[in-house]
């Protein structure tokens, strides 16, 4: 297809029907492991971070805050990027930046080096959380592969406390290998991202956007040039307005940092609190993620089946405050694993699913910068709750 006289290549929405939709999907699916891997490292080496820099947990939980404050700089700029670099831009940038903070933390810089380092992996994060979850909420079968994108995000989760405690300090081999992992599978993913992606230009998503909004009924009606989709900062500016984008932003919020308080900090809670070892209660924690996946997987295929997307959160809410709160009331090893278990599969779908509900009830013009904006102040939760986590150990 022609459009503006460049050339643009149309695939179809129905990964069944097209190889490469196939392996545009897996690189998704490998780089949310990624994502996965390096979000949960955090939580993982705090214990480790206090000893090395001679600090207070408050002080290392600043380190949520620095990647809350990457994801919010990229927010404002997502529907921009997307207009200079295409999604095949921000795609392949998004994990090159990622690699890029566990470069730097590999070689254990003074702190407020790494805070800088977690700004850059907030911004790679930021980018691709927002950028895929509106790309893959497009295609057939958005809910099963949402779920099954997020799960990829869990399953990274899952190894990270392994590849810390069992493989690496268990053996008396620095943590410093666990960035340098991370920094090699960024650079496979970003010269992997760069191929698949080569077609999704700039020019195809300026068509898309263009195309889409012409077909869609929701779209506002005005001649007002300031809805104009071209007009990439009176999107922010709807978005920012916008009461659906609001309410998403609030509910990402708690939701999100709940997910990262209950991943980043159980650990501490347990052998602090709980007198638990670091092995054993390591295992607890990756049993929350280990749930966070089954569940995104098995009630991903659910959901869809559901009256809505709407009506599926609030059972699924419901059901995960109460495991947690019998979790808080576990004395028992094996209980707290039933328990956080039980407590991840029904908080995994939650995000996901909330993501392709958007993508339902906003308009197209407010896909990208609606999603990302509100996909940025989940991150402040991700950054605020955990901090607030942090004071509440002092």
């Amino acid at each position: 297809l022609d459009y503006k006289g460049n050339e643009i290549i149309i695939d179809t929405n129905n990964i069944k029907d097209s190889i490469l939709l196939k392996l545009q999907v897996i690189t998704t699916y490998l780089s949310f492991f990624v994502f996965g891997l390096s979000d949960e490292t955090i939580g993982v080496l705090i214990p480790v971070f206090v000893k090395e820099y001679h600090s207070k947990e408050s002080t290392i939980s600043l380190l949520y805050f620095a990647q809350f404050f990457g994801y919010f700089i990229i927010s404002l700029f997502n529907d921009q990027c997307h207009k200079i670099i295409g999604f095949h831009g921000v795609a392949t940038l998004s994990v090159l930046f990622m690699g890029l903070c566990s470069f730097i933390a590999m070689f254990q810089p003074p702190f407020f080096i790494l805070i800088l380092a977690y700004v850059l992996c907030g911004v790679g994060a930021g980018a691709q959380d927002a950028a895929v979850s509106v790309w893959l909420g497009k295609l057939d079968y958005s809910n099963e592969l949402s779920n099954l994108l997020h799960a990829s995000y869990g399953v990274g989760c899952i190894c990270s406390p392994l590849i810390v405690t069992r493989l690496l300090l268990a053996h008396n081999i620095s943590w410093k290998f666990h960035y340098g992992l991370i920094f090699v599978l960024t650079i496979v993913l970003t010269l992997l991202n760069f191929l698949v992606f080569r077609h999704e230009t700039k020019w195809k998503y300026e068509w898309q956007l263009q195309n889409e909004s012409s077909l869609n009924l929701d779209e506002p009606r005005s001649n007002d040039n300031s809805l104009q989709p071209e007009d990439t900062s009176s999107d922010i500016r709807n978005a920012i307005r916008n009461s659906k984008v609001l309410a998403l932003a609030a509910f990402l919020f708690l939701n999100v940092g709940t997910e990262v308080v209950i991943g980043g900090w159980t650990l501490s809670y347990l052998i602090k609190v709980k007198n638990g070892s670091m092995n054993e209660m390591s295992v607890v924690v990756s049993t929350f993620w280990f749930g966070l996946t089954i569940g995104r997987v098995i009630l991903g295929f659910i959901t869809p089946r559901l009256s809505s997307e709407y009506f599926a959160n609030h059972i699924y809410n419901i059901l995960s405050i109460f495991f947690f709160a019998l979790f808080y009331l576990s004395s028992s090893y094996w209980f707290y694993i039933a328990t956080i278990f039980s407590t991840g599969i029904f908080i995994g779908p939650i995000f996901p699913t909330t993501s392709v509900y958007a993508i339902k009830v906003l308009p197209v013009h407010l896909h990208v910068s609606g999603v990302g904006f509100a996909m940025a102040l989940g991150g402040g939760g991700a950054a605020i709750l955990p901090w607030f986590v942090g004071i509440c150990c002092e």
